[in-house]
């Protein structure tokens, strides 16, 4: 193994393998949020120490590849854990992780699970937290609880799912994109991205009740690099489109 010295406090994306295998840092900060999950048959389940900033027991999703190519995903109750840890105690290593990137926390091996893709150079993505995988020994959880921090801006961390429902309810009623088209289509001016929404968005079925609207590309990749959630249409920042079919 040849660890990079750290994970890199300033967004942006370093190549650790030249030519074949990067990270994007997604966000500026000294901490990161380190989430680490249980089944119920794992060893760290019961676990619980002074300087873990959440734990929650969970349902976990995990998907499965079949040899025919097709993926399928099954559900599991486990306990789910957060660590603030300095990036300065996560060291890189030069491997192609390929969505599983290797890391070094105090001497201890971890791998992590993220989101990833690319062409020539494999690209994995970090953001202010990232997952671990599942069912940890439990030395490494103890080690990695040994490095971890509290009383930093991250100590109020909230899951995805926490997230959510606090977007859906602030913004109750309003239409929520649930579809986008670039100016690649021919009905979008160039420019812009054409819009599909509907009150309450993936909350409703409601097919029926969609508004189309174009919106500069400039303010929906803003939208996209900053939030993971659906693009709330705002009347004044937006036109009225006929949409794409």
């Amino acid at each position: 193994m040849n660890p990079t010295p750290a994970l890199p406090t300033k967004a942006g994306t370093y190549e650790l393998i030249p030519n074949e295998y990067a990270i994007h840092v997604e966000t500026d900060g000294d901490y990161i949020a380190l989430r680490v999950a249980f089944t119920k048959t794992g060893a760290g389940i019961d676990s619980s120490f002074p300087t873990m900033a959440r734990k929650r027991l969970t349902t976990l999703e995990f998907k499965h590849y079949h040899q025919n190519g097709s993926k399928s995903w099954t559900k599991e109750p486990g306990t789910e854990f957060v660590f603030i840890l300095p990036r300065s105690e996560i060291k890189l290593v030069r491997e192609n992780g390929y969505s599983y990137p290797k890391v070094i926390i105090n001497g201890c091996e971890v791998q992590l699970t993220t989101s990833g893709g690319g062409g020539k150079v494999w690209t994995d993505y970090i953001g202010d937290s990232v997952c671990t995988c599942v069912n940890m020994p439990l030395a490494t959880l103890s080690t990695i609880a040994a490095v971890a921090v509290r009383g930093t801006e991250l100590d109020d961390y909230k899951f995805h799912d926490e997230l959510e429902e606090e977007f859906y309810q602030t913004n109750a009623g309003k239409y929520l994109t649930v579809s986008a088209w670039g100016d690649w289509h021919k009905r979008v001016p160039e420019g812009y991205v054409g819009l599909a929404a509907r009150v309450n968005g993936w909350r409703s079925n409601d097919t029926t009740a969609d508004r189309y609207y174009l919106v500069p590309i400039e303010e929906y990749h803003h939208h996209r690099d900053t939030s993971p959630f659906s693009y709330v249409i705002d009347p004044a920042r937006v036109h009225p489109w006929t949409g794409p079919d």
